[in-house]
This record gives structure tokens, C-alpha cells and sequence, in this order.
């Protein structure tokens, strides 16, 4: 029985200790409508949280699922790269929290040596009580206990600062100590990189740039909000941010400084601006990093961000954690290995992959961008093809079509009875209202106009309309004619439709007249 515990503990233990992970990051599908391929973005570190570089790729499986049918296909042709600092990796958002808790200040840990020796150094017994009733020991390390009173810790400062001429720091100040160190240590002139930070309301310091003083320049922007406006908007500041990402190429990574905790000084319910956050970074494969600032964090909203898009979430309790977390971050941005795959054609767009390493898996589900989940060549150039043309077609019919319109007219009117016609049909005075479907009268410098069945504008008049310039009317038999706002009624005369074509054709047929001859003389005479 022993002998079989034994064997059961060698098989099982391997894998308990193993603090291998395998996470997927990030999927680009940028060139998928190119040429069909898909390129993942996966971190794989050992148990100390460093890359592993030695990747056996006879070990990785790989596999997609059409979410809509229910069906997974294995892939088995890929290509694996390693990144390094010298690749593009990306955008960055830098999201510092930067309301009034930002300000309050963290006790440092201390070694078990260290300690003893910070109590030593405070003369007063009073005093040394009062630092140590606020720590205890776990293992070799002494740290805050949780829940203190900002009171009591600016009084625990001024005493250390009184004894040893030690400054305690606020979080904004560790905050921006690492992050200098962490933007220095990226690759310049590579990476696109934002500051925004976030109280009461979100602050955009810097448009993306790749160069690091422009980084470093905004955190000096960055001060100390007051009572009015030192409230926490975090699910705002994490929608407008996933935003700004969104549109980016490439990977796309967002590093959250905050304790994690929405306090709003509006009663209105802020859980859909963090769904919409969260949903955009699902929607664009931005990855979410986050750092715990404090002993005092919400750290279920702060790992499940994380979780969900493929980031880590990390503790800041001090200067040397903060570093040791961007530290963590940089390993895996920028170690990360680039596999590239030919997607499958299927139906759906909303699919699903599954990446295995030994015994670690990673998935993530994604959105294809094609028609009806197949790649948009050959389609694409005939599809731009046929915009073209259409575009083309349309304008060739609005020109002909303006064309028409503007040449049709006031043909004649009776100067009379004021009766339009066109070149097609007569029509008669008042007196026959079986033919006369449309007149215009003028009364003073009016023009009114009464028809049966007549649009003007596309709009069908009842009973008179008086007529503006630029007005487009329609009679009933669909002649269409451009009202231009004056004519001369006293030279017009009604002309019957078979008249009126009798004068088309004898016009046709009139040898024009001679260059620099006004004399109907001159004309040539015509052939027997």
C-alpha cells in the first residue's frame, strides 16, 4: 500500500510543483484576408516566472473550432519565431490611477535583520512600540498589517524619518519611480506608447510615440487631485483606453496601475462601462496587465481582468515589487514566441483556438474579419472592381439623367391661357380638361401652377402651387422640367404635337448658314 502511495506521489508531484505556464496573448489577423494566415503571440516562462527559450516545437498542438458548427480542426503546419527587443511589439497604454488614494503612503517591508535593526535606531520606547504594533512577521519578513489608518501611517513616517532620515513615499511616487525604469529598459523607437491617467475624469498626456523623454515629460503632467476631483472612474478610464487601442495594428498591451477599486461620486451604475471595456479588449486582442498598488486592492476585478485577456496580474507593495512586476511584463512582451498559421476556411467568423504544450493549454476565442469566414482573395480586387464600376455607372446616369432634365423647359406656353407643353405633347387651354393636365398661369410676377397627378420636387401638389426658382416638376405622363423662375410669354404659341415634330425634322434638315454671312442670299442652293 505504501510502495503504491509512493508511486502515485513520484507521478503526481512533478506536475504540482511545476510552475510552468503557457499563456496565449495575443491573435493577429491582419493578413488573413491577404493570404490566409493568422499569427498567435504566446508566452511560455518556467517556474521563476522566466522565458523559456529552448521551445520544443514537435510538442505543440494546435487546433481551431468554428464556434457556430461546433466543429475543431487540427492544424499541423505552423511556423514558431521567437521575438526579441529588436521585433515591434506593439502599443502600449500606460493607466495610472490617480486619484486621492494614490497619494496615501505604503509602509515598506523589511527583512527580519532589518526590522530589528529600524527598532534599535528609535530611541524612544513609546515611539518603538507604536512602529511595531503595526507590523508583523510572516516567514523572514516583516510587513504592515492590513488596514491602516492613513493617520497612523503618517505618523509611523515621521517617526522613521525622525530616527533615520527616511523618507516614506506615497504610491505615486513609487509608481513613477518604476515606471521610468520600465520605459527606459523598452526598445526606443519601436514601440508606440501612451500615458493616460484617470481620477474624476481620463487624461490623455501623450499621443502615441515611440520616443521615451515624451513618456517621461507626461509623467510630470501628472498632480495631485483635490477633494472635488479625486474620485476613481476606473471603469471609465478602462473603456476610453480599450478605445483608443482598438484601432491600433499589431499587439496591443494596456498596464493598469490601480488598486483596482470604482469609486464614483455619481450614483449612476458604471458595470456597463466596464463590460464595454472588457468586450472591446476581447473584440481587439488587447491585452490587460494589471498592478496592485497597496495592501488595500480589489483583487478579484484586478486578476479577472487579467484572466480574460491574456495578461498577469501583479502586486505592488513597494518600489523593489513594482520593479520586479515590469520586470515580469518586459520578460514576457518581449520574449514571447510568434506562431504562424494558414486558417481554415470555415463559415463561421467566431472561432475558437487551442494551443497545448505538454501538459499546459492556452485558449483564447477571437472574430475573423472576412465574408462568411473565407478569405476575401481572389474576391478582393474584383470586389474593389466592382465598386469602381458601380461608382463609375452612377455617375455616368446622373450626369445623363441632369442632362436631360436641364434641356427639357418651358417649351411653349400659350399667351393666352398660359398652357406649358413640351416637346411631346400639347396642351390644350382650360376649356378641354380631358388633355390639359398641367398649366402654369402667371398672375403679376407669379407663376402658379395647377396639374392633375403633378409632382413638384417629388412631391405631389393639390390643387396650385406657386412656383420658385429651381423647382422640379413632373407632369403626369413623366415629363420632367426646371422651373427657372422667368420667360417671356408674349413671344409663345401653343403648336400641336404633330406640328411640333413637322418643325423638328424641317430644322434637321436647314443648311446652316455660311461663316461671316448674315445674308439668306448667300446660301448655296440645293441639289435636283
Amino acid at each position: 500500500m505504501k510502495r503504491n502511495i509512493i508511486i502515485i506521489l513520484l507521478i503526481i508531484i512533478p506536475f504540482i510543483l511545476s510552475g510552468e505556464s503557457l499563456n496565449l496573448t495575443h491573435i493577429d489577423t491582419a493578413l488573413y484576408s491577404v493570404n490566409d494566415q493568422i499569427a498567435l503571440y504566446f508566452s511560455l516562462l518556467d517556474d521563476q516566472g522566466k522565458p523559456i527559450s529552448d521551445l520544443d516545437h514537435s510538442l505543440i498542438k494546435l487546433s481551431e473550432t468554428d464556434l457556430l458548427r461546433d466543429q475543431t480542426y487540427t492544424i499541423d503546419q505552423f511556423e514558431i519565431f521567437q521575438t526579441d527587443k529588436m521585433m515591434k511589439s506593439g502599443n502600449f497604454i500606460f493607466l495610472v490611477d490617480n486619484s486621492l488614494s494614490m497619494y496615501w503612503l505604503v509602509l515598506p517591508e523589511y527583512k527580519k535583520s532589518e526590522f530589528q535593526g529600524l527598532l534599535k535606531g528609535i530611541s524612544s520606547a513609546g515611539e518603538r512600540n507604536f512602529v511595531k504594533k503595526f507590523y508583523q512577521l510572516k516567514k523572514d519578513t516583516y510587513i504592515p498589517i492590513a488596514y491602516i489608518t492613513e493617520q497612523n501611517k503618517i505618523k509611523i513616517a515621521e517617526i522613521i524619518k525622525k530616527h533615520h532620515n527616511i523618507k516614506i513615499k506615497n504610491r505615486m511616487e513609487l509608481v513613477s519611480e518604476a515606471l521610468q525604469l520600465f520605459i527606459r529598459s523598452m526598445p526606443d523607437n519601436l514601440d508606440a506608447k501612451g500615458l493616460v491617467s484617470f481620477n474624476e475624469e481620463t487624461f490623455f498626456h501623450t499621443n502615441y510615440t515611440q520616443k521615451h523623454n515624451d513618456i517621461l515629460d507626461g509623467l510630470t503632467q501628472i498632480n495631485m487631485p483635490d477633494e472635488n476631483t479625486g474620485w476613481t472612474e476606473l471603469y471609465q478610464a478602462l473603456s476610453d483606453s480599450n478605445h483608443s487601442l482598438a484601432d491600433k495594428g499589431g499587439r496591443k498591451f494596456l498596464i493598469l496601475l490601480s488598486d483596482g477599486y470604482q469609486r464614483s461620486n455619481d450614483p449612476v451604475d458604471k458595470t456597463p462601462l466596464l463590460e464595454d471595456a472588457i468586450k472591446t479588449a476581447l473584440d481587439n486582442n488587447i491585452v490587460i496587465f494589471t498592478i496592485g498598488l497597496g495592501n488595500d486592492v480589489d483583487l478579484g476585478l484586478l486578476k479577472s481582468l487579467a484572466a480574460q485577456t491574456g495578461g498577469y496580474h501583479f502586486n505592488g507593495f513597494n518600489k523593489d515589487s513594482l520593479e520586479q512586476a515590469y520586470q515580469y511584463i518586459s520578460n514576457i512582451i518581449f520574449s514571447e514566441y510568434k506562431l504562424v498559421y494558414k486558417g481554415n476556411n470555415l463559415l463561421s467568423e467566431n472561432r475558437k483556438i487551442y494551443l497545448e504544450y505538454k501538459n499546459l493549454t492556452s485558449e483564447r476565442t477571437f472574430l475573423i474579419s472576412s465574408i462568411y469566414g473565407k478569405p476575401l482573395h481572389p474576391f478582393a480586387y474584383l470586389l474593389l472592381l466592382f465598386i469602381l464600376v458601380s461608382l463609375i455607372f452612377l455617375m455616368i446616369i446622373c450626369l445623363i439623367t441632369r442632362k436631360k432634365v436641364t434641356q427639357t423647359g418651358f417649351i411653349g406656353l400659350d399667351s393666352n391661357t398660359r398652357v406649358l407643353m413640351d416637346s411631346d405633347t400639347v396642351y390644350l387651354d382650360k376649356e378641354d380638361k380631358s388633355i390639359a393636365t398641367t398649366r402654369v398661369i402667371k398672375k403679376n410676377d407669379t407663376y402658379i401652377l395647377e396639374g392633375d397627378k403633378t409632382r413638384v420636387n417629388n412631391n405631389e401638389i393639390s390643387g396650385t402651387r406657386i412656383l420658385n426658382p429651381g423647382d422640379v416638376i413632373t407632369t403626369k405622363e413623366g415629363t420632367k422640367l426646371i422651373f427657372t423662375g422667368a420667360f417671356d410669354l408674349s413671344t409663345t404659341k401653343a403648336i400641336d404635337n404633330t406640328q411640333s415634330k413637322k418643325t423638328n425634322k424641317t430644322t434637321k434638315k436647314t443648311t446652316p448658314k455660311p461663316k461671316n454671312s448674315k445674308d439668306p442670299k448667300n446660301l448655296p442652293k440645293k441639289k435636283k
